[in-house]
């Protein structure tokens, strides 16, 4: 059985909370010379940073740093860590990508005409590698009608 683990990118994860950090230090020394409360922007800046660093330690910081892959691929299924969304290669009737000001995804339709869209934003490798390996294992593997099994994807 062939597996395939994509990684997260720990220097787009730090790069990202850098620019948070970077934006709330400019929204704070711009507020102070404006005639509003000079005080309620920073605490706006500060609420939010904590909040997407709660959302981004989650989902991705944690998982990089337990060494856990991003996303497993093998004969069988897709395995996303983000969302622990497991799809099954005899559900998939198509693969496809999708780009949306800069930010990549992969587009996995379901015979049960439903759609998975998977963010490749924080990955290690390219976008385009991840969509060129899920092409080629949806190509490589055939399953027939009656394997479908219409409950084999699982949203946790």
């Amino acid at each position: 059985m062939k597996i395939i683990k994509f990684k997260y990118d720990k220097f787009g994860i730090i790069h990202s909370l850098a620019f948070i950090i970077i934006a709330i230090v400019v929204i704070s020394i711009a507020s102070f010379g404006s005639n509003a409360n000079p005080h309620l922007l920073p605490i706006v800046a500060i609420i939010t940073f904590i909040t997407i660093f709660i959302y981004i330690a989650i989902n991705y910081l944690k998982p990089l740093l337990r060494g856990e892959p991003a996303m497993v691929i093998d004969d069988e299924k897709i395995f996303i860590r983000r969302n622990s969304t497991v799809i099954f290669w005899r559900e998939v009737s198509k693969v496809d990508r999708l780009v949306i000001n800069k930010s990549y995804y992969v587009i996995i339709h379901l015979k049960n005409e439903t759609q998975v869209r998977i963010s490749l934003i924080f990955y290690e490798v390219e976008a385009d590698l991840i969509y060129k390996t899920l092409k080629s294992f949806f190509k490589n593997i055939n399953f027939s009608e009656s394997d479908v099994n219409q409950n084999s994807v699982y949203l946790n």
